[in-house]
């Protein structure tokens, strides 16, 4: 329902001693996204016990990248033994980043994993710079 009102409360339900009700908020925070959820939710991603409410943070933080909290997503996933993030990390490069990502576009080019090649090399495409 979108029902704004609700964000409050809903942001309390991050702070629930079940694992499943603060994955069940991250969710519901996706859809009532407010610029001050970032931070709520990085601490979530890089902190939660639980490692569905991490991936669940990871999600929502990707689809609510914005080029001014695309770099810390970025630093936090181009190393990430997770393939789907170093993929993401690429993606967001080419997106909102610029050639001082040279480098790690280059290193993430060598990826051992073919999908996240690809995606520096869309990357590096996309802001028209060469890593190989």
């Amino acid at each position: 329902l979108k029902c704004i009102e609700a964000h409050d409360n809903i942001l309390r339900t991050l702070n629930a001693s079940n694992p499943m009700t603060r994955e069940t908020g991250v969710r519901a925070i996706a859809q009532l996204w407010k610029a001050s959820d970032f931070e709520v939710l990085l601490a979530l991603h890089d902190n939660d016990m639980s490692l569905t409410v991490r991936k669940a943070a990871a999600w929502v933080l990707r689809e609510h990248a914005n080029a001014s909290t695309w770099k810390q997503l970025f630093d936090r996933w181009k190393a990430q033994p997770i393939r789907r993030h170093r993929t993401w990390a690429c993606e967001l490069t080419g997106k909102y980043g610029d050639e001082s990502c040279t480098p790690a576009l280059k290193e993430l080019s060598l990826d051992e994993d073919g999908h996240v090649r690809k995606a520096a090399s869309r990357a590096a495409e996309k802001l028209r710079i060469t890593i190989n």
